[in-house]
């Protein structure tokens, strides 16, 4: 009798955890875990009591004692297997009814704090900015005039700059016959690195200076803008890639000049000689 009413509690948990509604089926038709198993125990041991007390007896043969201990091993066989079952069952309907792991200290962070400083730096720049009032601008631009000039202070500055001026919160750097450069501070809302707001090239023919399309620009911009906040000299990396640039590019026009003056002369084509040239600034090629 004991064992039919532990099968019949292990049938109704079972029922109960295979349904979609388990929830539906908790109540009386369930009994703790721990006591199924604290059954099953009791009667595994009093059934080996049983079988140890017939065996003492002397009514069984050898035969009928093997034939009692098989068939005890396979019941005990069984119904643990149908408790591990069970348990498994058990855990993993636990797992799935368990409460979420809250993050507390990001959540404590925010309100004491009022920010999240492990947001993504590329949040702020799809971010919404507001824009001042011209009340508010004046001020912001004196303060960032100030800003601007300190910082210029606490860098090295190339000698070869002919021009260094500071106004509206920005600073125009000029090289005669190479290039200007129209900077402040910001670089990803960061107030001691620079962002570069214009770049223009002095470089050219007689006809004007070269122009570089939009995207290029833009390409070029972003690269040095990230070279200037890895270096310890930003303003001497601005340089040396931008006068390498403008070489780059003077030399491809007086060898585009002279190929074209060679070429015009009035010779027989076998006879023209066309010289080759190479130079190894890859930026040139921007």
């Amino acid at each position: 009798m004991g064992e039919e009413n532990e099968t019949q509690a292990g049938v109704r948990i079972l029922t109960g955890l295979r349904g979609v509604g388990m929830a539906d089926q908790l109540g009386q038709q369930t009994v703790e875990f721990s006591a199924l198993v604290s059954r099953a125990a009791e009667e595994s041991f009093a059934s080996l009591k049983e079988l140890v007390e017939k065996s003492k007896s002397g009514d069984q043969s050898d035969s009928e004692k093997k034939i009692g201990l098989l068939k005890y091993i396979v019941k005990t066989q069984q119904r643990m297997l149908r408790l591990n079952v069970l348990a498994k069952w058990c855990q993993q309907g636990l797992q799935q009814a368990r409460a979420p792991i809250y993050d507390v200290p990001s959540a404590l962070e925010v309100l004491l704090t009022g920010s999240y400083e492990r947001l993504p730096k590329c949040i702020e720049d799809v971010g919404i900015h507001s824009t001042l009032t011209e009340h508010q601008q004046k001020p912001a631009l004196k303060k960032l005039d100030t800003l601007v000039r300190s910082k210029l202070l606490e860098v090295s500055l190339p000698k070869e700059l002919s021009e260094v001026k500071v106004s509206d919160g920005t600073a125009l750097l000029r090289v005669n016959g190479e290039f200007k450069v129209l900077v402040t501070l910001g670089y990803r809302g960061h107030l001691t690195m620079w962002r570069i707001l214009h770049l223009e090239l002095l470089v050219g023919e007689r006809s004007g200076p070269v122009k570089l399309e939009e995207l290029r620009r833009h390409v070029l911009g972003d690269d040095l803008e990230r070279r200037m906040a890895a270096a310890d000299h930003p303003f001497i990396t601005l340089y040396s890639v931008l006068h390498e640039l403008c070489v780059a590019l003077v030399m491809d026009t007086v060898i585009r000049q002279d190929t074209g003056a060679f070429m015009s002369e009035e010779r027989p084509v076998s006879t023209r000689i066309v010289p080759k040239y190479s130079y190894a600034f890859g930026i040139a090629r921007l």
